[in-house]
């Protein structure tokens, strides 16, 4: 499934492209006599397989659509689908086989959109789950793939419309509270995504990904043993949720406990040696622990160079860490550089400030120290995806 905000996308995104319930129809005659087993699942090779088939043409076609909708999803070209639905429609047909045309290129748009969603391409995506709506206003999947379309652009409060509709068209539907929730979470309504956590927890228990969303937001909300109990919830359904072990190991370190934050990092880092965001939190914990047992300034510098090269540096947050990095292994002139570039993307506000205050620190040829004690300020600590 895919998460809604454009800073999880991480995403997350994640459509459900083998979630999608399988379509059941009961035809007057068998679908096999629409398509040869061994034809390739092409418009023309559907043509030549129902030539001789009883009743009309588009009714044909839509039996050979049919057949193809029910291959394994990894096996299915949807457009194709889409095509020969559209072809069909256009035949000779009673009202009952337009209906079931109509809902099965419905359908189809659908999983079109979460393939081309998967693949990138938001736009293409968009204008299927647009079509698919269109012929079934009722389609709840393709309400909620519209209703991500709309949170990864930005469009807050159409996301939210859609996600309330899907909810009203499917209340057992998980996911649609789980994304409800990070929207609220995006915007700072902790409290609200923490009630959409727990139904989505409630439709289906232990969920290692509604756990981990739920204590970022009892972690907000200054819940921290909350927030520690939920991401060891969401690592003991998964124990090799990485992203969970990272975010674990950023509350151990926010509140004191930098033995059990370094031991999940390195552990997160194991699991994936990829995951720019691990690098990162054990890159800040190395360079600025108060307690100087925990510091060391050659492994901050080569995580945080790690998590920049894995992730970019586009991110003021990953130059923030690196600029600390730098500054206490006494490189103070790049520290300076760095955290200046830092300061230009954060642009205003209350991170700006920090990032300010720190580079005044490189300037005068200090380190910084991180304050002991739990913070909340800082929002690259809970970057999430999916």
């Amino acid at each position: 499934m895919r998460s809604v905000s454009a800073a999880f996308v991480i995403w997350l995104l994640t459509l459900s492209l083998l979630g999608g319930a399988q379509l059941s129809v009961s035809w007057a005659q068998d679908p096999s006599a629409a398509e040869n087993e061994d034809s390739e699942p092409t418009t023309e090779a559907a043509n030549a397989a129902t030539d001789d088939a009883p009743g009309p043409r588009g009714y044909a076609l839509l039996q050979a659509a049919h057949k193809l909708s029910l291959q394994p999803a990894d096996k299915v070209d949807y457009d194709e689908i889409v095509k020969m639905c559209e072809v069909g429609l256009s035949g000779d047909l009673s009202g009952e086989q337009e209906q079931y045309g109509n809902n099965l290129l419905a359908w189809a748009l659908n999983r079109a959109g979460e393939a081309k969603a998967a693949k990138g391409d938001e736009t293409g995506a968009f204008a299927d789950f647009q079509r698919a709506i269109s012929l079934k206003p009722d389609s709840w999947r393709a309400v909620h793939n519209r209703a991500v379309n709309f949170a990864v652009a930005g469009k807050s409060e159409e996301a939210m419309d859609d996600f309330n509709k899907t909810i009203e068209l499917n209340p057992k539907y998980a996911n649609a509270y789980f994304n409800r929730g990070e929207l609220h979470y995006d915007q700072g309504r902790y409290s609200h995504a923490i009630a959409d956590y727990n139904k989505a927890l409630e439709l289906t228990v232990n969920d290692s990904s509604a756990l981990n969303s739920r204590g970022h937001a009892y972690y907000q909300l200054g819940r921290y043993r909350d927030a520690l109990n939920d991401y060891s919830r969401a690592l003991r359904a998964d124990p090799r949720n990485a992203s969970a072990l990272t975010n674990r190991a950023d509350a151990y370190a926010d509140m004191g406990d930098f033995g059990r934050a370094a031991a999940d990092y390195r552990e997160a880092i194991r699991i994936d040696p990829k995951l720019g965001r691990a690098y990162l939190g054990a890159a800040w914990l190395s360079a600025t622990c108060p307690d100087r047992r925990f510091r060391n300034p050659a492994v901050a510098l080569e995580a945080a160079r790690k998590s920049v090269e894995l992730d970019g540096d586009k991110d003021y947050h990953y130059l923030d860490v690196l600029a600390a990095a730098l500054a206490d292994s006494g490189n103070f002139d790049e520290a300076v550089a760095t955290q200046s570039k830092a300061l230009e993307l954060a642009g205003t506000g209350e991170d700006a400030k920090l990032l300010r205050q720190r580079l005044e620190l490189y300037q005068k040829k200090q380190p910084y120290r991180s304050p002991a004690g739990p913070r909340t300020n800082n929002p690259a600590r809970f970057t999430r995806g999916r």
